[in-house]
């Protein structure tokens, strides 16, 4: 039993794994309408110079970081990204998995992620965010050639629309150079409907952004805002230009993504469109004025650029090996200069998507990004909300942004958020945090048999005792053959003296021998090995010698 009893006890016990697992409050970033509010009365766009210093920088550093972090499934920051999802290529409401091979920066929303709080990070994570995000689809390219990109009059006609009216050198959308610090750009853009401040003034589209249901307009489907996008490409000596002009059609998207975290890394892993957030999807935050007039007159200008295309363009042209191309020359082959038309517009889109998501979102809360956030204070993020009731959260418990227009419900927001002295407008989530660490296993088929080898040994030996007790003669058998020569208590035929014990044992196979007091009359016995003489069995109290 040795050999199987020495592998129980050494397989006895193996190494294994055990996860314990809790649920968790997290908050978040909250993307709906209460953010988009928020940003308008006490964030982003109260600057009153319109020029967005904390998203500008915030933006630059987006898109100037490592190729690894763009493609990767955080942002600089290691907030997690939301992936790219489109309910056009999307039929079914089913989850879809979300790939890690060769990612590319526009297979995600944005090239920031969503900054969560309140999970620990040196436990393991899950935990599901909803999010809206804008959608782009652009047309075909069309070229024009102008022959001075400073003749405004000409250009308002080339490129109409809302954010760029009365254009001149104070009001050019390539940049106001004669200022001390006024940024240029070599792309701007337009939008064709008009804008709003989201009351009685607009058409009921920013109301329809934030969820307000017009029972006067039930069955009424808004047109998507139109987004012009104008790239010059080159300027000649005579300040001619070629524009490049293509038309999108705004809209956003509602999605649902689950988030895996090992440690303090995290990654989207599945996402599918959001069951809870029913909003339009063809308007947007842009359907404010306000939002709408800085963000996309800002945007363009985030670099300040104008000898060549600037970094946002650069990137959209080439998104997987972006590398920057700093101008060398105002005129002629500047190898700064990326024609966008080359493009398809299937790509283009995604593309800007892409930065323009960027843009925005950081824009809802730019100190959302600047790290120090407080991870056990969740009050310092608001009520208990999802983005879609983000607002309801801020008014009264009899009020919804269901039943309210924008007009009635933004001044109660606005005291109640304010007077919170939030770090942003946070939505909440549960996570499911679990602890893995290693643990010893008994091996229970090992166990039963080292049980039994054990056992089978503990019962030998109690019966070795049991039978030591009872045996009354020596421990005498060893060679039993070498007992047999000249022993004068064995009847057999003398000599043979000469056999090997071998033989002589075979010769006397037949004969039985006993082990016995051959000296029984006597008052002390002797034990010895004996065959055929008269014998005395062994008495326990008698003496022996």
């Amino acid at each position: 039993m040795s050999p199987l009893g020495g592998q129980a006890s050494l397989r006895l016990m193996s190494r294994s794994i055990r996860t314990v697992e809790t649920y968790a409050p997290l908050r978040y970033l909250s993307t709906g309408p209460g953010s988009a509010a928020w940003a308008m009365s006490s964030g982003t766009y109260v600057e009153t110079d319109g020029s967005l210093t904390q998203v500008q920088a915030l933006y630059a550093a987006s898109l100037m970081g490592s190729e690894k972090v763009k493609k990767g499934p955080e942002d600089t920051w290691g907030n997690v990204k939301v992936p790219y999802y489109r309910e056009t290529e999307n039929k079914t409401n089913g989850w879809v998995t979300v790939t890690s091979d060769s990612q590319r920066p526009e297979d995600y929303v944005s090239l920031v992620g969503i900054p969560v709080v309140g999970r620990p990070k040196d436990r393991d994570g899950r935990f599901s965010l909803e999010t809206s995000q804008l959608t782009v689809d652009c047309e075909p390219w069309t070229s024009l050639a102008v022959k001075e990109k400073h003749d405004y009059a000409e250009l308002e006609k080339l490129v109409p629309g809302q954010i760029w009216k009365n254009m001149s050198d104070e009001n050019s959308p390539w940049g106001n150079t004669k200022v001390a610090g006024g940024k240029s750009s070599t792309f701007f853009l337009q939008t064709d409907l008009p804008l709003s401040q989201g009351g009685d003034d607009g058409d009921g589209r920013f109301n329809s952004f934030s969820g307000y249901v017009n029972s006067s307009m039930v069955g009424r489907e808004f047109p998507k805002r139109k987004l012009t996008y104008a790239s010059s490409f080159k300027y000649g000596p005579l300040d001619n230009t070629t524009l490049y002009v293509t038309n999108c059609s705004l809209g956003q998207s509602h999605t649902e993504t689950i988030v895996e975290c090992t440690k303090d890394n995290c990654a989207a892993v599945k996402v599918r469109r959001s069951l809870s957030d029913l909003r339009d999807t063809r308007v947007t935050p842009f359907d404010h004025i306000l939002i709408a007039s800085l963000s996309l007159v800002a945007f363009p200008k985030a670099f300040g650029w104008s000898r060549g295309s600037n970094p946002t363009e650069q990137f959209i042209y080439n998104t997987t090996s972006f590398q920057i191309t700093s101008p060398t020359t105002m005129f002629g082959d500047n190898p700064g200069w990326v024609n966008l038309s080359e493009l398809t517009p299937e790509d283009f889109s995604r593309r800007l998507a892409l930065v323009l998501n960027t843009y925005y979102q950081l824009t809802v809360a730019p100190n959302a990004y600047f790290g120090n956030l407080p991870q056990t204070n969740f009050s310092a993020f608001g009520p208990d909300t999802s983005p879609v009731t983000d607002v309801d959260a801020y008014l009264p418990s009899n009020v919804s942004i269901k039943n309210t227009t924008f007009e009635n419900w933004f001044r109660p927001f606005d005291i109640k958020s304010h007077d919170s002295n939030l770090y942003f407008i946070g939505a909440t989530t549960n996570a499911t945090i679990s602890k893995t660490h290693e643990i010893f296993v008994c091996e229970f088929a090992w166990l039963s048999l080292l049980f039994v080898a054990a056992g089978s040994i503990f019962l030998v030996g109690g019966a070795s005792l049991v039978l030591k007790r009872k045996t009354l003669g020596p421990e005498m058998f060893g060679f039993v053959t070498s007992m047999t020569y000249e022993n004068p208590y064995l009847n057999v035929p003398r000599g043979g003296t000469t056999l090997d014990a071998m033989e002589r044992a075979r010769l006397l196979r037949d004969v039985e021998v006993y082990v016995g007091d051959v000296c029984g009359n006597k008052d002390v016995g002797h034990i010895a090995l004996a065959a055929g003489t008269p014998m005395r069995k062994l008495d326990r109290g008698r003496l022996y010698f």
